[in-house]
């Protein structure tokens, strides 16, 4: 039977108290984006660096789509500034401390955006789309968090070609374009999917007197086009919005080109924009109840809710606006043409604080009940449509 040396044991015992003390370095997960961002299990938190956090965001976004389903990108309470983030194929929460806590904004510097035709292929950190967020071929939950564009100028311009903002060119657009983009994944036809559900959450831009085609004029009177943008070609999926604010952007939303799917905007503050927009809900749905609607009434378009034809008549539809309160030159305005199975209920809506019409009903629509409004502020120019009488 053998026996160990003094030495020999004293040596195993020291190798054994070194590993121990090195496992947790050893043990230490890799931080692929740096130490900013930190990884407990699936949530991938990002710490602000009160300099630009693009790339951390983007990383952070890159790693949770690597987790898979169920991830989540969490921002402390403090300020966040960054360029365009893609987002592709995230299916997961995107969460703030709250919207008085956790703030997103862009650069003070003007945005790189592509100029020549944009939208003719995917985002990327090559090709930046005129949008601070794309969340394409994603299900993306959106919540606590404010987002605030600043400055008359978020982006260089991006309308007029290769020789945007030269001397020798037309002035060009500045303003950016959404605050959030979603949409297909542009990249594959196939990907029609996607789906965005926002709560809590405030989207805010800014008044630019100077109009376009001034130098450095807005197109709309603002630094931000839409709030949210939802398009596709077409688009499938789910889009919410509750419990949110919309501050000083002229779309506060713009939706069109949408199949097989389903739209509930409730219980928001919209508060001096030029109303929301939404075009070619084929096969959809469309929820619009409880809201306040303060539309400016200096827009070149001021209508609260608008439902009208992007590319193609409404089909396989239903549209339900419920128990809002409008203010500003008009209310609602349906010039959309209605094709086969259109349902159409307009009930309870305060229209007292418009100015101009309360409710339009253009010629195509066919067959909608408006309940709850005086009939002399709604114009009917349809057919079949209903003013008044029983709730069903």
């Amino acid at each position: 039977m053998s026996t160990i040396r003094p030495t020999t044991a004293v040596a195993v015992v020291t190798l054994v108290a070194l590993s121990t003390l090195a496992s947790p370095a050893l043990a230490r997960p890799p931080r692929p984006c740096g130490d900013d961002v930190r990884r407990q299990g699936r949530t991938f938190w990002v710490m602000p660096t009160n300099a630009d956090d693009t790339d951390n965001l983007q990383c952070a976004f890159d790693q949770a789509t690597l987790a898979g389903p169920g991830a989540m990108v969490r921002l402390v309470a403090g300020t966040y500034v960054t360029r365009q983030i893609v987002i592709l194929g995230f299916h997961g929460v995107f969460r703030g401390e709250g919207a008085d806590e956790t703030v997103v904004t862009n650069p003070e510097e003007p945005m790189p955006v592509a100029t020549t035709e944009w939208f003719l292929a995917p985002p990327s950190a090559n090709r930046p789309w005129p949008m601070l967020f794309s969340a394409l071929h994603s299900a993306i939950t959106v919540s606590d968090v404010s987002f605030r564009i600043r400055g008359a100028a978020p982006l260089q311009g991006w309308t007029g070609g290769p020789a945007c903002d030269t001397a020798e060119s037309v002035p060009c657009v500045n303003d950016l374009a959404a605050v959030f983009f979603v949409g297909p994944d542009w990249s594959r036809p196939e990907r029609t999917e996607g789906s965005a559900s926002f709560r809590r959450v405030v989207l805010e831009g800014e008044r630019n007197e100077a109009l376009w085609p001034e130098p450095g004029g807005s197109y709309f009177g603002y630094n931000t086009i839409s709030g949210i943008y939802a398009f596709g070609n077409p688009l499938r999926g789910t889009l919410r919005l509750s419990s949110s604010s919309v501050r000083s952007i002229y779309d506060a939303m713009q939706v069109a080109v949408l199949a097989d799917s389903g739209v509930s905007v409730r219980r928001n503050l919209f508060e001096d924009v030029g109303g929301a927009s939404f075009g070619d809900l084929s096969g959809s749905w469309l929820d619009f109840a409880h809201n306040e609607m303060r539309v400016s009434p200096d827009q070149r378009a001021p209508i609260g809710l608008w439902l009208h034809d992007y590319v193609d008549s409404l089909r396989s539809a239903s549209l339900l606006v419920r128990q809002n309160v409008f203010e500003g030159p008009i209310g609602v305005q349906i010039t959309a043409t209605f094709e086969s199975e259109v349902s159409c209920l307009l009930y309870d809506n305060d229209v007292e604080q418009v100015t101009g019409v309360g409710i339009r009903l253009g010629p195509g629509t066919r067959g909608c009940r408006v309940l709850g409004t005086p009939p002399d502020r709604v114009v009917d120019e349809g057919k079949d449509n209903v003013i008044g009488g029983p709730r069903r």
